[in-house]
């Protein structure tokens, strides 16, 4: 069934659309949204389809959805910016500016070590459940208490749920005016760059503009993911099972469709924006565009790209060796293959959210979707849509 396509597509970008149009009928999009910002102009701000599983609801243009780990970028801004206004070195030690981090040995870890995953911090001996994530104080101490899995800068394992809030407990210790990631976020980039991205919904939030997420069925997804990632996220000894199931609310992804579980601080996973508003803030930032300017200093460490840890890549919560993470944006790697440079950043989110910026093209690009798809990493549907982009662009340089 074809899907109509409402919004602009700058002339030359017709291929992006088309693959936008394809995802629907080819893998099986039910509502999305893409846009493309080049060399300080949007030339795609497209969207499509239905807020809802039954197909009842339009997708409209300031339609909102979950974006899952795609937040990690947003939350890793928070301290870029910190660090551009001198408030926070990335070499510096955690416990340097929060004290009680220090226990368990961890007094040596530093910020770029904990932003990289690192530190051995993917796990907390406490499942969190709703009340607690809403208790800063007694949230900060778990963190701070927590024991590390190995030392430091030994092994890689995805900190899933762990880097939003250990984000959220540095920035209070650093920000002047003591604010944690929800309202740091809001005050110092959402509302600069006029943008509707929202880490923790308010309140008096209008419900209607949120897609319903519409995620694969459990047996499905399980069934569909690589056999060894499958056997371990079942087994609740293993360290994948522990990292990615640390809420107690993470097993059923439907739960995201709630306003009470959107409105908490989760900046590993609890963001609610679309893809105009991602791309909006990586370019406003990444690209020191508009109002907030990330310092050259920064930008130059956003751009280098990670040594592994002692032991190699292989990530112990994602089994695999395809992830690689820096100052708390992804890179590419060769499997991961999202750019071809390795200056490049992105953030990407379970189920196909994603924001990607490109500094040598001048270029970024993001993609929503409300129904999840399944693939751990390169989404069918952002791959398709990467190549259309960089087909256009890459006519472009060569004409």
């Amino acid at each position: 069934m074809s899907v109509r396509i409402n919004g602009f597509v700058a002339s030359g970008f017709e291929p992006v659309q088309k693959a936008f149009a394809n995802n629907f009928t080819k893998h099986k999009d039910i509502g999305a949204a893409c846009t493309v910002i080049y060399k300080n102009e949007t030339v795609v701000d497209i969207w499509g389809g239905y807020t809802d599983k039954k197909r009842t609801k339009k997708w409209q243009k300031d339609t909102l959805i979950p974006v899952f780990s795609t937040t990690k970028a947003a939350a890793a801004l928070c301290l870029s910016l910190c660090h551009s206004r001198g408030l926070l070195d990335y070499e510096e030690r955690v416990a340097h500016y929060w004290p009680a981090f220090a226990q368990y040995g961890k007094e040596n870890i530093t910020v770029r070590q904990l932003l990289r995953h690192h530190a051995g911090l993917a796990t907390l001996d406490t499942k969190l459940t709703p009340k607690i994530i809403a208790n800063p104080t007694q949230l900060d101490a778990l963190l701070a208490a927590q024991k590390p899995l190995w030392k430091v800068d030994t092994h890689q394992a995805y900190h899933a749920w762990t880097i939003g809030w250990y984000i959220s407990a540095l920035l209070q210790r650093i920000d002047p005016k003591s604010r944690r990631l929800q309202a740091f976020f809001a005050e110092e980039i959402a509302e600069p760059l006029g943008i509707d991205f929202y880490i923790g919904l308010p309140q008096n939030f209008d419900d209607l503009r949120l897609a319903e997420l519409v995620p694969l069925s459990t047996l499905k997804s399980l069934y569909l993911m690589p056999p060894h990632f499958t056997l371990r996220f079942i087994n609740p000894f293993c360290l994948t099972y522990q990292a990615m199931l640390t809420t107690s609310f993470a097993r059923n992804l439907l739960n995201f469709n709630k306003k009470d579980i959107l409105s908490l601080e989760m900046g590993s996973s609890g963001g609610v924006s679309n893809a105009r508003n991602i791309a909006q803030l990586f370019y406003g930032l990444l690209m020191q565009k508009g109002k907030l300017k990330l310092s050259d200093g920064t930008l130059e460490l956003l751009k280098a790209y990670p040594k592994l840890p002692a032991n190699g890549a292989f990530d112990h919560v994602l089994q695999g060796d395809a992830f690689r993470f820096h100052l708390g944006f992804m890179k590419p790697t060769d499997k991961y293959d999202f750019s071809e440079d390795k200056k490049n950043i992105g953030g990407f989110g379970a189920g196909g959210s994603f924001g990607v910026a490109d500094f040598e093209q001048d270029l970024v690009y993001a993609y929503v979707p409300n129904h999840m798809g399944y693939d751990m990493i390169n989404d069918r549907r952002e791959v398709a849509l990467r190549k259309a982009i960089y087909s256009v662009i890459d006519s472009r340089n060569n004409s």
